[in-house]
């Protein structure tokens, strides 16, 4: 039992978060379409959104109706938390 949690324990601290925010100018741009990897999102009314990852290069890609696509490949390292700033 107690190897067996100290699997999970590892499994957990491989794991972080990639954070940020998606701004037009100095607005804030709700409810864009955030997708990294195989995962997709809405920001909130605030333009944030924030995914939970393991270490590795995910392909960070932003639409929104009426504005331009924007596509960033982002890296995460082990055990941190990234924060993108989009505008």
């Amino acid at each position: 039992m107690l190897l067996c949690l100290g699997k999970v324990t590892l499994l957990l601290a491989q794991e972080g978060t990639i954070k940020g925010r998606v701004h037009n100018g100095s607005e804030d741009l709700p409810f864009a379409t955030v997708s990294l990897g195989n995962k997709t999102m809405l920001t909130g009314k605030d333009g944030a959104f924030s995914f939970s990852v393991k270490a590795g290069s995910y392909r960070l890609l932003i639409t929104h109706t009426g504005y331009k696509s924007i596509e960033k490949v982002i890296k995460k390292d082990v055990g941190n938390t990234k924060e993108v700033d989009i505008t």
